[in-house]
């Protein structure tokens, strides 16, 4: 997904429907990009200590506490996984905010398979046991719902959405964007999970007895 593709139609008015949230961010966007010099990034999902979404932070506790134990992973043939850290996406915001970068700038991570991804998450964070693979179809069938809230696998995204974890960067990347490894976010991230609570409720994710009653379905 590049700067230059077209976007959906603005919002006209005030909107709160989490149906016009596209929109909303457009009308937005158009208001900004009215006022000369004015700089906007898109950012992609953010990671890293602190998040309140427990999307990406739901991986690294998972496969944090995991030991050697089966983890259920999402297996979508060709998901792919993006994540910037809040930290890298901060300091950028602030940097060419100082240099006076203007323009419309996609602010988001490396853009990876989301197999490979859990796969190098799982190593950061010491996982010793298998990644249990399942297909799409077979986790709907099953009550899970994909990218957030209860029952769900975080990140994996419905074949529909798949372009907001094919972000361009390029363009960022030019203009100083930098980037730490998926394996230090995942590490600190995995810390700070440890800090807030691993069996706290979370806003998405599954809990542990909803994996394994899935499990035991396989």
């Amino acid at each position: 997904m590049h700067e230059d593709d077209p976007l959906r139609p603005p919002a006209v008015g005030d909107t709160v429907d989490p149906d016009q949230y596209g929109e909303g961010k457009v009308a937005c966007e158009q208001a900004v990009r009215a006022h000369p010099g004015a700089l906007v990034l898109r950012a992609g999902l953010i990671a890293g200590p602190g998040d309140p979404s427990d999307r990406f932070g739901y991986w690294p506790a998972r496969l944090g506490s995991a030991g050697e134990d089966d983890v259920l992973v999402p297996d979508p043939p060709d998901g792919r996984c993006q994540v910037v850290d809040v930290r890298d996406a901060a300091a950028f915001a602030v940097d060419a905010t100082e240099r006076s970068v203007t323009g419309v700038l996609n602010l988001a991570g490396e853009s990876l398979p989301l197999g490979d991804a859990l796969v190098r998450i799982a190593a950061a964070v010491g996982h010793r046991g298998r990644l249990v693979p399942v297909p799409p179809a077979r986790l709907e069938e099953l009550g899970v719902q994909p990218w957030s809230g209860e029952r769900s696998l975080p990140v994996w995204l419905p074949e529909e959405d798949g372009g907001m974890v094919r972000m361009d960067t390029s363009r960022a990347e030019r203009a100083g964007l930098r980037r730490r490894s998926l394996e230090e976010t995942a590490v600190d991230t995995l810390a700070d999970e440890r800090a807030r609570g691993i069996d706290r409720p979370r806003r998405a994710g599954l809990t542990p007895a909803e994996e394994r009653e899935l499990l035991a379905l396989l």
